[in-house]
């Protein structure tokens, strides 16, 4: 922050800018970082190896426990960094750049068919509970008919 209590935002203005002004933080470019840092007992640390041509998807695990997230903002943040990899890095139209984010619709928790399309809230015994492809709600029937363990099992879900 700069005597005036702004943010600086360092680097050159990027689609991020505005929304880091408006939630009052800053990020430092890695030239702005010092090239040794004393390590705290509150550091936090990954005690594993990560290999990441292996990952295929990172997800967020927002209960709270490292930081403090700002709801619905951090939401939209995701929300367009997720289209803009969508168009640019897999080839998605770009029309997927015109999506709207509705905080108020998502929960937590959701999983994605990604073989049908569908998103799925399910409960801690794995039965689809609810179930929307797209905005239209699943019917019972058909939502049992596609998920239970006696007509289909989804390997991804066992």
């Amino acid at each position: 922050k700069n005597k005036n209590n702004n943010v600086n935002v360092v680097g050159p203005p990027n689609r991020f800018s505005s929304l880091l002004t408006k939630m009052n933080l800053s990020l430092p470019s890695l030239t702005d970082l010092p090239s040794h840092r004393p390590i705290s007992s509150n550091d936090v640390f990954c005690n594993r190896e990560l290999r990441l041509d292996n990952i295929r998807a990172i997800g967020f695990d927002m209960d709270y426990t490292l930081a403090q997230y700002r709801q619905p903002q951090f939401d939209q943040l995701a929300f367009d960094g997720a289209k803009e990899k969508l168009v640019k890095t897999l080839g998605y139209p770009e029309e997927v750049l015109d999506f709207e984010y509705d905080h108020s619709f998502w929960v937590r928790g959701l999983i994605i068919d990604t073989q049908r399309g569908n998103f799925l809230k399910i409960d801690r015994h794995k039965y689809v509970r609810v179930a929307y492809h797209g905005f239209q709600p699943i019917s019972s029937t058909m939502r049992k008919y596609m998920y239970s363990r006696t007509f289909n099992k989804v390997p991804s879900f066992t």
